[in-house]
């Protein structure tokens, strides 16, 4: 919060995809695992020096590196009311738009993460750390 500008790389022990997600939706710009070679390090910093991301490629893989910078402010907002199981004309009300400009960024969202219907939507979202989903209750 002092220095938004300050570039991430999260050096951890763990190396799960909840751990690399969190790191992601909090505003980390790499993740490396501490078993993960020396030159992966080096790369990294060099990565996220020049202005990009680094991430283990179950993380980016999915939607060949797309970032949250890469989604409009509309559509990560869409995206986030998609995820919270809004439909279409919920989406258009909450936003004030009409249901056929949600379609378009829907649409939009889909061809851009690869999913074909809300649930991969989501699904591929959540894998490049766009949402964190929390596990229900019970299953922590």
């Amino acid at each position: 919060r002092i220095a938004p500008e300050t570039r991430v790389l999260i050096l951890s022990m763990f190396n799960d995809r909840e751990q690399i997600a969190q790191a992601h939706c909090r505003g980390a710009l790499g993740y490396l695992s501490k078993d993960d070679a020396p030159e992966r390090l080096i790369e990294a910093i060099e990565t996220i020096s020049a202005g990009g991301r680094y991430f283990p490629p179950e993380i980016d893989g999915r939607a060949n590196g797309l970032s949250a910078k890469q989604l409009t402010a509309r559509e990560r907002e869409i995206l986030q009311l998609i995820a919270e199981g809004k439909k279409n004309s919920e989406i258009a009300e909450v936003m004030m738009h009409s249901i056929h400009t949600v379609r378009n960024h829907r649409a939009r969202l889909m061809k851009k993460l690869g999913a074909h219907n809300a649930i991969e939507l989501i699904q591929a979202a959540e894998e490049i750390g766009l949402l964190y989903l929390a596990p229900p209750k019970g299953e922590r």
